[in-house]
């Protein structure tokens, strides 16, 4: 109960001050704040605004995968990037014929064939060494995307100079289809 009355003795004191008193309790604010604030308001209100123009940002696709001949292609011919890279890593089932044609048909720019199957982290990284795009998306090779999903993913990214990584999943387009 105490602490009510405090805060309504401050509140009582604030109204029965006259506008002199009040003005030399606030003297800071009124001075510097309040200039501070109606200056900027009047200079945000004037001044015109530059359209930006759009952001064009190159793009790298990497696309990692073992035993993934079925599936591969498909996921290839859905990207629309400016460089797709594919990592075969280790495949048995016929894989590396599939992104050979596809890298001779040009929609792959850059394939790997690991020997061994390593881990999609070692595939990853080995085709990283290759990437020319500003932005990076890494991509399943069980995925397809949906036409215009890099763009769309782009116009997320507003800042000018950046290094960025997106990783699509299946199980993050089997969710939006």
């Amino acid at each position: 109960m105490t602490r009510v009355a405090g805060d309504m003795n401050s509140l009582y004191l604030l109204l029965s001050l006259d506008p002199a008193s009040l003005a030399l309790l606030f003297w800071f604010t009124l001075s510097f704040d309040l200039p501070r604030y109606v200056i900027s308001l009047a200079v945000i209100s004037t001044a015109d605004r530059k359209k930006l123009p759009p952001l064009e940002l190159t793009t790298s696709t990497i696309v990692a995968g073992h035993n993934e001949a079925a599936s591969i292609r498909a996921c290839v011919e859905s990207i629309e990037a400016d460089q797709v890279i594919v990592v075969d890593d280790g495949s048995t089932d016929g894989m590396w014929k599939v992104v050979e044609q596809l890298r001779s048909e040009g929609v792959v720019h850059t394939a790997i064939r690991l020997p061994i199957r390593s881990s999609k982290v070692t595939a990853i990284n080995m085709a990283l060494e290759h990437c020319t795009g500003e932005i990076v998306f890494i991509i399943d090779a069980d995925s397809v995307l949906e036409r215009g999903a890099i763009a769309a993913a782009l116009a997320y990214l507003p800042i000018r100079k950046l290094a960025g990584c997106v990783a699509i999943s299946k199980s993050q387009t089997k969710a939006r289809a």
